[in-house]
Parts: structure tokens; C-alpha cells; sequence
């Protein structure tokens, strides 16, 4: 069989498509854009194995495959992980020759369009070609036979306990066709150094085996944020029309009356209603005893009404731990707004809910003081707001002015507000 030169089919490939990559491109460029997009990929092709052996022949090339995928960023760079798989062969007249050798490997990658970069970004360029470097593991049995000196003696690794595991670096060039916006075309030649002596199933020196591919593939784009940068364009095309409508003035009078009948009409009409619901002590159960016909007349008020926006604040009494009383706060919102949709009977997606967990409502206890009949409740209101440890100076005020505990049940509450429009 002929010598598989490799290296020159690479070089010859290399000088081939450069030329072209400049070609292809249109001569003005486009205005940079963000071209960050994510990208799955797979390709197949043939693998060549530089190891003891000290020709390549061609019977000795195998096929591997791999999928992988990343994500784009910077224009330029890449990022990306890939798996493949793979057969090896290899012979040496007056040594060995490998029977069986085969590998799973996966790898972390790095890559650099040195077109773009050398010759600036372009959102339409059609040719790319990409530099790649990488690190990963290799999991490796091979089998083989002794030859002339060592005729008879079999070899084997990565059998009978397992593959045998090796560290490899792959570097290597692509050449990238862009089909569309959506999908490449690539022919990618990878060379990868690995840490080990033992693929083509000799150890014979301290050079370790590497593995030669040359694949095709296809790639595929996705997850592209390039609208805003697109929108300018069609701001244009509205300019226009106003520049029409002045080249016309003898119907511009007719649709005066149209337009003095359009700013007549009825603004909107905004209709906000409130309900409070409380809980009882330390639950997100709705206290009905309390809560009253407030849900009824809820009801009744915003039957058939198109909902603008709902918000929900949820609040707690100030007892307990700031932990608990936020979560708390939380859930009485949350059990509030079942409650709404409940009542009204209307698709919770199509209503814009707020919803807030206020906690402990220590600004509600405040006020609820300041409005009561309790003695000294200008002092008891500025001794707990001017306290470093409200709960514990609202504790000690509790056993002199045990009347604050009756006002407690008021602010175990959710409120919702309900905007709506006619």
C-alpha cells in the first residue's frame, strides 16, 4: 500500500481554503452585532495512529466519530465539550501488529476564529478557520501480535480489568463553511498527544502514541440575542409615511373630523378595589370569623371585570422570629392569591400578579397603638421604634400594657388590591 501523507494532504487542504476565506466575504463590512449562541455539533471520519509503528498505510486508517457541544461568545471565541469514539491500527514489519485497539475519550475545548481576529469580525462572513486546543481522558484497550524478532508474543492492555485510562491533549485546525445563520458545515484535522505508550498495543520506546483524525461534521446554531441590534432598520421604513401623507393635502382635511372623533372618545376607566383577609395565629388559614363577607362582596365587585393587575401584600404580627414571619407572610400572600382566582373564576394567566411577603408588620402595630386607647402609647410606640431589640422591648411592654396583645389578630392579614378597566 501507498504512504498516507497526512501531514502534506493537511498542508495542501490549509493553502486551499485560506484564499477562499478572503474571497467569500462581501467587501463592506456589516456592523458588529452580538453573535453569542449556543451550538451542538457531530462528525465522522477517519482516525490514523501515530505510535511505534513507523509508516502510515492506509489499510490502517479506522473510523471515529463525536458529538459535542458549547457555546460561542465574543465573536471570536468558543468553548465547548466533546465525546467520541473510535478504532486504532497500527504495524510494524519488524516489531508488532496491532489485532484490536479501540477508544472512548471526552474533552474540554477551547477555540479562536484566526480569520475573524486577523481580520476583524463580520456578521456575514461565509469561510472560518479555527484554531483548537484542549484536555481530556482517554479510556483505551489495544491487543497485539509480535512480529520478526518478537514473532509469537501477544500483547494485550485494557482487557481483563478494564480500559486503561490516559490524559490527552487535542490541538488542531477547523475549517468552518457558514450554510446559514443556523447550520455549519466543518472539516475539522486534530491531532491529540496522549500520556501513554501502550494504544497500538506495543511498548516499545519513551514516545508516547498520538491520534490523528480527519473529520466532517455539522453544526448545529441556536439561542442567537441579536434583535435589538436588528430593530433599527425597520425604524427607518416608518419615517416615510408622514412624508406621504404631505404630499397629499387636498384629502388631508377629510379625516380631521375622523381624528377630532378619536380624541373624544372615553379615556379609560381605572376601578381599584381593596380586601383584606386575615389568618389565624401563626397559619396561613384563612380566619373567616374575621375576614367577614370581605371575600363575598369581592366577589361581586370585580364579577365579569377585565383585571388591569392584582397585588398582594402578605404581613405577620410581630411575634416570633424574622425567619418564620417572612416565610409566613409568604404564604398567606400566596394562599390569598388562590383565593382570588378562585373567586373570580378567570384564567390566572392572563392576570398580572404582584405578590409580597412583608414580613412582620411592625409599621401596622404602630399605628394600631397610636389609635388605641392603651395608656402611655406614645411612649410604648417610641420606646420599640428607638430599640435595637424590637421584639424583646415589644415583649416587656406586653406584660405592662397587656392590651397590646388584642391587636395582634388585625395584622395577620393579606391585602389585595385589584385594578381594573372599563
Amino acid at each position: 500500500m501507498g504512504k498516507f501523507t497526512f501531514k502534506k494532504a493537511l498542508l495542501i487542504m490549509a493553502l486551499a481554503i485560506i484564499p477562499m476565506t478572503s474571497f467569500a466575504q462581501e467587501k463592506q463590512a456589516v456592523k458588529p452585532a452580538s453573535n453569542n449562541h449556543w451550538f451542538v455539533d457531530a462528525d465522522l471520519g477517519g482516525t490514523i495512529l501515530s505510535g511505534d509503528n513507523n509508516k502510515y498505510y492506509i489499510d490502517r486508517l479506522r473510523l471515529n466519530g463525536r458529538i459535542g457541544g458549547g457555546y460561542a461568545f465574543a465573536k471570536h471565541f468558543s468553548a465547548y465539550l466533546k465525546i467520541g469514539l473510535g478504532g486504532l491500527s497500527a504495524k510494524r514489519t519488524d516489531l508488532f501488529e496491532t489485532k484490536h485497539s479501540d477508544y472512548f475519550d471526552y474533552t474540554a475545548n477551547f477555540s479562536a476564529d484566526l480569520i475573524s481576529l486577523i481580520g476583524g469580525y463580520r456578521e456575514n462572513r461565509v469561510f472560518g478557520l479555527k484554531l483548537h486546543v484542549g484536555v481530556g481522558q482517554l479510556l483505551y484497550r489495544a491487543k497485539a501480535i509480535g512480529l520478526a524478532s518478537l514473532e509469537g508474543t501477544e500483547y494485550e492492555y485494557g482487557y481483563k480489568g478494564g480500559r486503561e485510562m490516559a490524559w490527552e491533549f487535542p490541538m488542531g485546525l477547523e475549517f468552518n463553511f457558514n450554510v446559514s445563520k443556523l447550520i455549519d458545515i466543518y472539516a475539522d484535522f486534530q491531532s491529540s498527544l496522549s500520556t501513554t505508550d501502550k494504544l497500538d498495543g506495543l511498548i516499545h520506546s519513551t514516545k508516547n502514541d498520538n491520534v490523528i483524525t480527519a473529520n466532517v461534521g455539522v453544526r448545529f446554531k441556536f439561542g442567537y440575542k441579536q434583535k435589538a441590534a436588528e430593530e433599527p432598520a425597520k425604524a427607518e421604513e416608518v419615517v416615510e409615511e408622514p412624508v406621504k401623507a404631505a404630499e397629499e393635502p387636498a384629502k388631508a382635511e377629510e379625516p380631521v373630523e375622523e381624528t377630532a372623533e378619536a380624541v373624544a372618545a372615553p379615556a379609560p376607566v381605572y376601578t381599584v378595589t381593596n380586601m383584606k383577609i386575615h389568618y389565624y395565629l401563626n397559619t396561613a388559614n384563612i380566619d373567616n370569623a374575621r375576614t367577614g363577607k370581605a371575600i363575598e362582596n369581592f366577589r361581586a365587585n370585580n364579577d365579569g371585570a377585565k383585571i388591569e393587575k392584582i397585588v398582594i401584600n402578605g404581613y405577620a404580627s410581630p411575634e416570633g422570629k424574622q425567619e418564620f414571619n417572612e416565610q409566613l407572610s409568604l404564604d398567606r400572600a400566596n394562599v390569598a392569591k388562590d383565593c382570588v382566582v378562585r373567586e373570580l373564576k378567570q384564567d390566572a394567566n392572563t392576570i398580572q400578579f404582584e405578590i409580597n411577603a412583608n414580613g412582620a408588620d411592625w409599621e401596622g402595630l404602630y399605628e394600631a397603638i397610636s389609635n388605641s386607647n392603651i395608656k402611655d402609647k406614645e411612649a410604648i410606640v417610641k420606646a420599640i421604634k428607638e430599640s435595637t431589640n424590637k421584639p424583646g422591648t415589644l415583649w416587656l411592654m406586653k406584660q405592662q400594657y397587656p392590651e397590646i396583645e388584642k391587636l395582634y389578630p388585625e395584622l395577620r392579614r393579606a391585602e389585595v388590591e385589584v385594578t381594573t378597566v372599563k
